[in-house]
């Protein structure tokens, strides 16, 4: 018995630490093409772009995903009920996936933000961090697409 605990103790921890692969998507930003904007523009509609994707994430950041005052506080970030629910549905999945601590987010980082030539589609990375077990952080990594409407910047939820 007591020559067994510690190989208990190693499968133990090796299961845990299996379960905490970080994963990066395969989404790239170096695909797209910046020229065509004036530079004024770009920066300007990238500034905006930049507050409205922390904005999103600083309203999810120690909420939980699916709780009606984590819907409601979002929704000024999505054209439409049906987008809002995608995001949810994507995110909820992800961080269930990932085993994300109470599937919620501690901690993001706004990156890279690539505008379209045609000043209307945007990719924007985000990193997110979410503990599991307690101890260890996990980290998702997404490249995100924005579209501007009259209404300013809006997400558009797309499962990776």
């Amino acid at each position: 018995m007591k020559r067994a605990l510690p190989y208990l103790f190693l499968c133990v921890f090796l299961l845990l630490c299996a379960s905490c692969t970080v994963t990066t998507t395969n989404l790239r930003l170096d695909q797209l093409n910046e020229p065509g904007l004036p530079e004024n523009e770009t920066v300007d509609d990238s500034t905006a772009l930049r507050a409205r994707a922390e904005g999103l994430w600083q309203s999810l950041e120690k909420a939980k995903l699916t709780t009606y005052i984590t819907k409601d506080r979002i929704a000024g970030y999505f054209e439409n009920e049906q987008e809002r629910s995608d995001f949810i549905a994507i995110y909820a999945s992800m961080f269930r996936e990932k085993r994300f601590e109470r599937e919620y987010v501690q901690k993001f980082q706004v990156g890279k933000i690539v505008i379209e030539p045609n000043g209307v589609l945007a990719k924007v990375e985000v990193t997110i961090w979410g503990k599991i077990y307690f101890i260890w952080r996990h980290r998702i990594h997404e490249v995100q697409t924005w579209k501007k409407t009259d209404g300013g910047w809006m997400m558009k939820p797309q499962a990776s």
